[in-house]
């Protein structure tokens, strides 16, 4: 299992949706978070743990409509093995 979790290149994963889904990306982009789009959402994979509090700050003035954080998962895991095949 910590193989698989491995191939993330993240420790945690922030979920978000936002009408704005540019400026979150370019919220992102400026702290060098790699994005994973599903669905409405756009995932946030964090290099490391951060805080829900970090995290909402890092948005601040962007509409966002949900966020959350969690660890890496084994379903994140296997969909990142799936979209380096």
């Amino acid at each position: 299992m910590p193989e698989l979790l491995a191939r993330v290149p993240a420790k945690a994963i922030a979920w978000v949706e936002s009408s704005d889904l540019e400026a979150v990306r370019t919220r992102a982009q400026a702290r060098a978070w790699a994005l994973r789009e599903h669905g409405s959402r756009l995932g946030c994979l964090l290099p490391q743990q951060r805080s829900l509090r970090d995290v909402i700050d890092a948005f601040d003035k962007v509409p966002v409509t949900s966020l959350g954080v969690q660890p890496v998962t084994l379903e994140l895991a296997y969909l990142e093995v799936l979209r380096k095949a």
